[in-house]
């Protein structure tokens, strides 16, 4: 098994659903992972998703004139 194309591939599949919800994607990883680090519940990992992370920071959403 090639971990190496699974992990690309998820990566790659992230950055694909932020720019599907017009979310930035470094801006949503830098503050996904930075929740993470600081304990963020296993039980609330879906609101990390970048619909649901974008509605309570809208400073995530990518501004028309970067698209």
């Amino acid at each position: 098994m090639d971990e190496g194309g699974h992990r690309t591939a998820s990566i790659l599949t992230i950055i694909a659903t932020c720019i599907a919800h017009e979310v930035n994607p470094r801006a949503y990883l830098h503050l996904v992972v930075k929740r993470i680090v600081e304990g963020w519940p296993q039980a609330k990992l879906r609101d990390l998703l970048p619909d649901r992370l974008v509605a309570a920071h809208p400073e995530l959403a990518l501004s028309s004139d970067t698209t």
